[in-house]
């Protein structure tokens, strides 16, 4: 049985120069298995307070992208 093969890429949001996203980092990685099906995945990895921060600011995102206030109690 032949293996299947796996590649990706790696995003580091650690080392801005100009803070314009919280830090994190980011593994985009494929899977082709020997079964015949292919798998996309993204890992994210954070500090625990930043991600409790975009936790809380994701509901604010939410928010923001309505574009009418009838879109709140859908």
């Amino acid at each position: 049985m032949q293996q299947g093969k796996a590649n990706g890429r790696l995003k580091t949001k650690f080392k801005q120069k100009k803070v314009v996203a919280p830090p994190d980092l980011l593994l985009n990685v494929t899977f082709d298995s020997t079964f015949g099906y292919f798998l996309m995945a993204e890992i994210q990895i954070h500090l625990r307070s930043i991600h409790k921060l975009k936790q809380e600011d994701h509901i604010l995102y939410e928010i923001r992208r309505l574009k009418t206030v009838d879109e709140l109690y859908k």
